[in-house]
């Protein structure tokens, strides 16, 4: 059964940890499709994974940056998750790297159920740093502008 909407109130799309677009959608978000009143929402947990593709002018308005945890966050997580005290230890492993609660949890299971150490954890989970091309840098927005607190 089709359910008709009312024209007049938005439509939210969510595209959860997109690395990669189809023309389809790509078609639609161009117009060949009825989108004058859809909003896209895509999240990564990578700028870099972001297809070229959505990054092209008039294609995604804006770009929201959020920072990573707080050694507090991370410290709370760890205790209340799996019971673990060692967080300067993982901290430490993340060095200059962002720590995400996606991250965090992947280097958490595969330290305490496979045994990995938090260094080796961290290498396998968090992504190489790369630069951000200059079009993207100049439209992100951040969320909070102070730096994450990994002391």
């Amino acid at each position: 059964r089709l359910r008709m909407f009312d024209d007049s109130l938005p439509i939210l799309m969510i595209y959860d940890d997109i690395t990669r677009c189809d023309r389809e959608l790509i078609r639609f978000m161009d117009g060949v499709g009825k989108c004058d009143n859809t909003i896209f929402l895509f999240t990564t947990n990578s700028i870099n994974a972001l297809p070229h593709a959505l990054k092209r002018p008039s294609r995604v308005d804006t770009f929201i940056c959020v920072n990573g945890l707080t050694t507090k966050m991370v410290k709370e997580y760890m205790a209340q998750k799996f019971g673990d005290d060692n967080y300067k230890e993982v901290i430490s492993a993340y060095g200059k790297n962002m720590i995400t609660i996606a991250t965090l949890k992947e280097v958490m299971i595969l330290n305490h159920i496979f045994g990995v150490s938090y260094k080796d954890a961290v290498k396998k989970v968090v992504d190489v740093p790369v630069d951000v091309d200059p079009y993207s840098k100049s439209i992100f927005k951040h969320i909070d502008e102070t730096e994450p607190e990994y002391t």
